[in-house]
């Protein structure tokens, strides 16, 4: 989520890509779900940005706690 300006600045921008969740294996609604944000205009593939959604990913979930899918209720 970083965006590169000019003479090496950079400041954060509005969300991840939705190529950039893919790498990441995670959805645009799983990603909502989690807190994850998600840039819809976007459309770029950024490897410092998927690594950036992985850390986050492993810093939102907490093994065996949750779920990154519903179950279905049985009735």
């Amino acid at each position: 989520m970083l965006v590169n300006k000019r003479h090496g600045r950079t400041r954060s921008g509005r969300g991840f890509s939705r190529k950039e969740l893919k790498k990441v294996k995670v959805t645009p609604k799983q990603a909502l779900r989690l807190g994850l944000p998600i840039d819809q205009r976007r459309r770029t593939l950024h490897t410092e940005n998927a690594k950036l959604a992985a850390t986050m990913l492993k810093s939102k979930t907490k093994p065996g706690k949750q779920k990154l899918h519903r179950t279905k209720k049985r009735r």
